[in-house]
């Protein structure tokens, strides 16, 4: 989940696939695609073909501020 914020998470399934669900502006928002991951990074792939990418950090992912997430100050996302 989310450092900032625990209405945000992302659950990666054993089978490659990922959900994704965001609180933006008090709208839920949800999606999913399929991750992989190479040694330290993870690629999220979404059905439009859009990637997102993150690296994987002392048991998170962290995302670039640069990136969509990193916008909204989601950078950070802890395991649960």
């Amino acid at each position: 989940m989310s450092e900032t914020n625990s209405d945000n998470w992302i659950e990666l399934k054993k089978d490659g696939t990922f959900e994704i669900y965001l609180t933006v502006f008090g709208i839920q928002l949800g999606d999913h695609g399929r991750y992989q991951v190479e040694g330290n990074a993870i690629t999220l792939k979404f059905p439009d073909g859009s990637l997102l990418r993150a690296s994987l950090s002392n048991g998170s992912l962290v995302f670039s501020e640069n990136s969509i997430l990193g916008f909204y100050g989601l950078t950070v996302w802890r395991k649960k």
